[in-house]
């Protein structure tokens, strides 16, 4: 730019060269703020999750009401305090839940120490973020 004393109309050029980048850049953002006043507070691009929520969310929540339901009633945790089977029942559940995370402990140690650095461990490491999933 030359901003001798004489030379004003390069000056008005370069300030209307300015100001043009300067609209240019207004005009970009303008819309954008136009469209996101047009559309609102987003209720409408939201509303599809909603609804996906609320068609998984509905039935868990009367699945755990009706479920949970007789867990309030103190006759059904008398009747289970009285039933003969109620202690045989809970230690087959507790040996079952320890003796299943035992053998699955004991298989992935075994498998881990016989794969690893081997050939097919390359492949293993590529399959667990699918395996994981």
């Amino acid at each position: 730019m030359n901003h001798e004393p004489g030379n004003h109309a390069a000056g008005r050029a370069a300030g209307h060269a300015e100001a043009g980048h300067a609209a240019a850049g207004a005009a970009t953002v303008g819309p954008v703020r136009a469209n996101r006043a047009a559309v609102g507070s987003g209720a409408f691009e939201r509303a599809p999750a909603l609804l996906a929520a609320l068609l998984y969310g509905l039935p868990l929540l009367a699945a755990l009401w009706f479920g949970l339901g007789p867990a309030w009633d103190a006759g059904a945790w008398a009747r289970l305090g009285a039933d003969s089977q109620a202690p045989v029942a809970l230690a087959l559940s507790v040996w079952t839940g320890a003796a299943s995370t035992l053998l699955s402990l004991a298989a992935t140690l075994w498998l881990v120490a016989a794969l690893h650095a081997g050939r097919w461990w390359p492949l293993i490491e590529r399959s667990l973020g699918g395996l994981l999933a």
